[in-house]
């Protein structure tokens, strides 16, 4: 998967700036040194009536002292460049970049109409750029793709993380923040396999790496646990197990490798490491086909995550020559989408009886609300089962299921418009209680929630509510539950 086409320089660069320190013109050298120093800032501003009137920057006040042609106590008037340069906090961080460059100018002074008798917003600095543009998405996919060490690529993962807080911070749209970490730790799964298939002498081997679960929908950005698989061909003359026997020891060095990464081992052991998943073609085709025709509780919830498989590394023929064979199967097995769909509105309710949102009544997470399992999981298995319900397996976002439904049913189209957007609003509610947390964002504190998005909360879960009323008539599971 390639990067999106929006990069670090179409950023605004308001997201990038800090809080200006501004004093009167008739301010000392010695107190501007002493409020920069204070607060952090390598520039102060300086306030004429109804203007600024110039800038002061620690550039400046060191020439100042160093020369001894500036006493403390001499005034920043004197000191300061005049006329100060002012922009709109509008700004794009590569229009930022340009303008330093053509006017020779290491800070830039955002208002909110441009003009320097405008409400200043803050200052950038060049300092503020760089850091904005190593920390790309492009610099950071160079970084892997240059990376000769796993170190490098731990080093990396750190970096993502920043980005991923600095993306929620500008309040980016959650569906381009998973466009670009879906690229990136795509980018990271390769090289590790790559490494390990040249260490191992697989190189010629025809197998594919398959990512399951949130990173396979393309909608994982905190790090969560792992799920994943192999597939690799039929060999003529050779067993599957010998193949599979050669495969394992790549597999258990890149999950290993993730584990690291801080992407957690799968608890239900669904990774490529495990031989039950480690699998030829055949074999998978084999899987599906007793899955589909002869469903039960226990294989529709590993065949539930199995279908919003995606290739990530190898042969991908292999994994379209399985998927071929699932639509054939879905169009025949009608008994597997109810089953799929009693699966799916086996998820917690989100309301209590008298309306109010339903905590955890027990455990380590008693008094917070589980976001997963009672609105994200419910909107995840509800799209997974209306688009397969039309015999397509074309779409694996879950956001971009819903919009297909939208188009495919019209009479339905604000319904499932709006369980695109509460999918879309509640990930990035996830995202940003973990960032806080320091964990998967899960369980989140409703009291931490401002009312605004508490109200958010409660109108994204009725519709999800809706959504559960329309699968449990559209598929007639009443007597199955």
């Amino acid at each position: 998967m390639d990067l999106p086409e929006t990069s670090w320089h179409e950023l605004p660069v308001h997201a990038r700036c800090s809080p200006a320190l501004i004093l009167d013109a008739g301010a000392t050298l010695q107190e501007a040194a002493a409020a920069m120093q204070t607060g952090g800032h390598t520039a102060v501003l300086v306030q004429g009536p109804g203007r600024l009137e110039g800038i002061l920057t620690d550039k400046d006040l060191r020439r100042a002292v160093a020369s001894g042609a500036g006493p403390r106590t001499d005034r920043v008037s004197g000191w300061m460049c005049a006329p100060v340069r002012t922009f709109s906090h509008h700004l794009s961080t590569g229009a930022a970049q340009a303008a330093m460059l053509r006017f020779g100018i290491s800070h830039l002074v955002l208002t909110e109409d441009g003009m320097d008798t405008g409400k200043v917003v803050g200052m950038v600095s060049q300092r503020d750029i760089l850091i904005t543009q190593s920390h790309s998405p492009a610099m950071l996919m160079r970084g892997i793709r240059e990376a000769s060490d796993p170190k490098d690529l731990l080093q990396i993962g750190s970096e993502m993380r920043q980005l991923l807080t600095e993306y929620m911070r500008q309040e980016l749209p959650v569906s381009y923040s998973c466009e670009v970490f879906t690229a990136l730790k795509d980018a990271l799964v390769s090289k590790w396999i790559g490494w390990e298939a040249a260490r191992l002498g697989l190189e010629h081997l025809r197998f594919c790496w398959l990512t399951t679960g949130s990173l396979g929908r393309g909608e994982q950005l905190l790090p969560t646990d792992q799920d994943n698989a192999l597939v690799f061909e039929d060999l003529p003359g050779t067993s599957s197990q010998d193949t599979r026997e050669r495969l394992l020891p790549l597999a258990r060095a890149v999950n290993d490798g993730l584990a690291a990464m801080g992407y957690a081992p799968c608890p239900a052991g669904m990774m490529a490491s495990n031989p039950r998943w480690c699998l030829s073609v055949s074999e998978w085709k084999s899987l599906f086909t007793r899955w589909i025709r002869e469903p039960d509780e226990d294989s529709i919830l590993v065949c539930s995550a199995m279908l919003d498989m995606r290739p990530v590394w190898g042969d991908t023929m292999l994994e379209e020559d399985i998927m071929e064979k699932i639509n054939l199967l879905l169009g025949e097995a009608p008994p597997f989408l109810s089953y799929l769909a009693v699966s799916a509105l086996n998820a917690p309710p989100a309301f209590g009886f008298f309306g109010q949102l339903r905590k955890e009544s027990s455990g380590e997470h008693r008094g917070y609300f589980d976001l997963k399992a009672r609105g994200l999981l419910a909107l995840v298995d509800a799209a997974r089962l209306l688009v397969l319900s039309r015999t397509t397996t074309g779409f694996r976002n879950t956001e971009q299921r819903f919009r297909f439904m939208a188009k495919a049913e019209p009479q339905n189209q604000a319904l499932f418009a709006g369980c695109a957007q509460a999918f879309l609003d509640l990930s990035a509610l996830r995202v940003q209680s973990g960032l806080t947390n320091g964990d998967s964002g899960r369980y989140i504190d409703l009291k931490a929630l401002s009312p605004y998005r508490r109200k958010q909360l409660k109108a994204h879960l009725r519709t999800v509510a809706q959504l559960r009323q329309l699968i449990e008539v559209r598929f007639r599971v009443a007597g199955l539950r």
